[in-house]
């Protein structure tokens, strides 16, 4: 980094870092922006109340977005052996921090007063579920960092690459929300109703996704048993391999498509991009007034059979994560397309629903 830059969130001085250039994407206005991951000599200037920001906001803390202009060439400081032992270490740190903070960040918002009983159980249940979620977010992130460095990582084609975040992000969310089994604890009979059922059931992608999706797995697997990273990996890498052919067959067979993806799948089949929020409310309400037909025309004994979507899915995962600059505690405003508004609600409680199109961003 060029002398004098700060970072904005943090105040943190940031003369002299040094790091690789790992991407590079584009801001707002089109310009250039270089995706810099940290060398060690330069993590090591987090303080501790750095680090309780970024544990907080949910901010990356290993690398960071820049113009072209902020930087100039150096020389490599550290081995990539020495950044990852940092970043474990850190990562171990912002752990701490979730697990200490948590509960008192979430009696907080919620109302709660130091010392006042909770009489739901739900409210136990919620809390440890949320502190689930975010450790497992902070674990996954970890291991990908490890796995983008390995062999089997650059075993998969480019094109297969891109789909590696995705697919073990929700494979991850599916694991805990639909099996309750946090990362530390997947098992391979989890692990195969969830690779062979519900995510072609429920995410909405085209076919190269899952068939990408059917090579990641397996590979992933065997760098958690490489790395001695999961007791059960043995077991993951036998569920990855049972599913495989059955994630894509499934997937594509519209009579195993959940409501939500029956809905995208139906708008994308009619040249509806997802992320048009316009359009598609003109197609939800479409599909409303559909609805009420086909009532009207029960009544009358003219009845008309819905044809289920059936051509190719067209849909291409977005390139650009559109929400990365939200925070998972973030408080935002979304709207669903039947007219329900939800204000004031953390990111981390609609982002699936924002992710698979159910509901629209109207104020952060």
């Amino acid at each position: 980094m060029k002398p004098g830059h700060v970072n904005e969130i943090s105040n943190l001085k940031m003369d002299a870092w040094v790091g690789q250039v790992i991407a590079i994407g584009k801001d707002r206005e089109g310009e250039a922006v270089l995706i810099i991951e940290w060398d060690a000599d330069s993590l090591e200037h987090y303080s501790e109340k750095v680090l309780n920001i970024f544990a907080q906001q949910e901010l990356d803390m290993f690398s960071y977005g820049i113009g072209l202009d902020e930087v100039e060439p150096c020389e490599q400081r550290n081995t990539y052996e020495e950044i990852e032992q940092i970043q474990d270490a850190l990562d171990i740190r912002i752990e701490q921090i979730k697990k200490g903070d948590i509960e008192d960040v979430q009696i907080e918002e919620d109302g709660f007063e130091e010392g006042e009983e909770w009489e739901e159980e739900d409210d136990f249940e919620e809390l440890d579920y949320e502190l689930e979620a975010e450790v497992n977010t902070i674990i996954l992130k970890r291991w990908l960092r490890h796995f983008r460095h390995t062999d089997e990582y650059y075993s998969l084609s480019k094109p297969d690459r891109y789909h590696v975040n995705f697919a073990l992000e929700v494979f991850t969310d599916y694991m805990l929300s639909y099996e309750g089994e946090p990362i530390r604890d997947w098992s391979g009979w989890s692990a195969q109703a969830v690779l062979g059922n519900i995510i072609p059931s429920k995410v909405s992608g085209e076919r190269d996704f899952f068939e990408a999706a059917e090579l990641i797995y397996p590979r992933f697997f065997q760098f958690l048993k490489d790395r001695g990273y999961h007791e059960n990996a043995d077991d993951l890498i036998a569920a990855a391999e049972l599913v495989k052919g059955e994630l894509v067959r499934v997937s594509q067979d519209p009579s195993n498509w959940g409501m939500a993806k029956m809905m995208l799948m139906g708008a994308i089949n009619k040249g509806i991009d997802p992320s048009d929020h316009d359009a598609m409310n003109q197609y939800m309400e479409a599909q409303r007034l559909q609805g009420l037909q086909g009532l009207l025309n029960d009544t009358l004994g003219n009845s008309e059979d819905d044809e289920l979507p059936t051509s190719k899915p067209q849909y291409v995962l977005p390139r650009q994560d559109p929400y990365n600059n939200i925070g998972r505690n973030q408080k935002i405003t979304v709207a669903y397309y039947d007219g329900k508004i939800v204000a004031d609600v953390k990111f981390k409680k609609v982002e699936k629903d924002l992710r698979a199109g159910l509901c629209k961003l109207v104020k952060t």
